[in-house]
């Protein structure tokens, strides 16, 4: 027997166990993958907390949708972009997200199930449009 060979015989069953077990981990570290959902862009007039016709349509879609799938989440993110006073814009976006919060609960969601909360601008959204949505995110139960 050749010396190659009778080292591969031996160190055999530790390098199968070895590349069984690296297989068996790398599917324990798949990827985390968020449950389903759905995005709505509430517009808002510039200045403005007051919901327009075209907002209510959408929230409304978004309630019917929450609720034929038993949403487990819905989020409500705003912002009112930058620049001017950044205490205002703060409050400006807070109460567009709670004009939102209030027609979602008006349409009969569970107000457990709402998130609210403000996200920062990266500095890359620059469209004035940005500066004036709120973002409603309705979460599904992940499917099994």
């Amino acid at each position: 027997m050749s010396k190659l060979s009778m080292i591969l015989r031996r160190y055999s069953p530790v390098l199968m166990g070895s590349i069984i077990l690296s297989s068996a981990l790398g599917g324990c570290a798949a990827r985390h993958v968020p449950p389903p959902h759905t995005d709505y862009t509430i517009l808002f007039d510039r200045d403005s907390t007051q919901i327009n016709s075209v907002a209510e349509q959408m929230i409304s879609t978004a309630t019917q949708e929450a609720k034929n799938k038993n949403a487990t989440q819905i989020t409500v993110s705003s912002s009112a972009g930058y620049g001017n006073d950044p205490d205002v814009l703060k409050n400006l976006a807070s109460r567009r997200a709670d004009s939102v919060v209030e027609a979602l609960k008006r349409d009969g969601v569970d107000s457990t199930k709402i998130l609210k909360k403000t996200y920062p601008l990266d500095g890359k959204e620059t469209s004035f449009l940005t500066f004036r949505r709120v973002l409603l995110q309705v979460w599904e139960q992940p499917s099994k």
